[in-house]
């Protein structure tokens, strides 16, 4: 029994040690679940906020991707309404550039009308100018041997006035002479 007192003598204090140990492990294990239900309490209301504000980001999500998918079929319509403008715009730029084709056809045949018109008039010209030159040319004779005519004409008028004032002027004299002889033989 020496041995069992020694024994508890020995044990007893280890255990006694081990109580102590033992009871500050679970006051510290009492603890930690303490902070451990204020962590998951915390945890759940933090879940709690997740959740919400997850649910705000589907709640965004959705309102944005309606507003998204307005704004895009606006768009689209938009665009759409833009490329039939636009379609019509090339349309009429292609019948303008048609008209201005058709036109400058139009003008190449109209410069190649009047080139040609242009060329006749510049050999009929050229002929009527010939043949007024010759026409010119011949009156121009004429009028030169009219000239001469006159000329001509002109001189025997003056010739035949010197003459017939000559003839009056020698009958004078005659007369005179006639005259003097009278009074000389008188």
């Amino acid at each position: 029994m020496e041995l069992i007192e020694q024994l508890k003598s020995f044990l007893l204090p280890e255990l006694e040690s081990i109580r102590m140990e033992n009871r500050g492990i679970h006051d510290r294990l009492n603890s930690m679940e303490k902070r451990l239900d204020s962590i998951d309490a915390h945890l759940i209301e933090q879940s709690r906020r997740i959740d919400d504000t997850n649910n705000k980001i589907d709640k965004v999500r959705d309102e944005l991707t309606k507003q998204i998918n307005d704004v895009r079929a606006e768009l689209t319509h938009r665009i759409d309404e833009t490329n039939k403008r636009i379609d019509e715009t090339n349309k009429r730029i292609d019948e303008t550039n048609k008209r201005i084709d058709d036109t400058n056809k139009r003008i190449d045949d109209t410069n190649n009308k009047i080139d040609k018109v242009r060329d006749e008039l510049t050999k009929q010209i050229n002929e009527v100018r010939i043949d007024l030159t010759h026409r010119m040319d011949g009156n121009n004779q004429r009028l030169d041997d009219i000239n001469k005519r006159i000329d001509d004409l002109t001189a025997k008028v003056v010739y035949e006035k010197d003459v017939s004032e000559l003839k009056s002027q020698v009958f004078l004299l005659q007369e005179r002479y006639i005259e003097l002889k009278a009074k000389v033989v008188a």
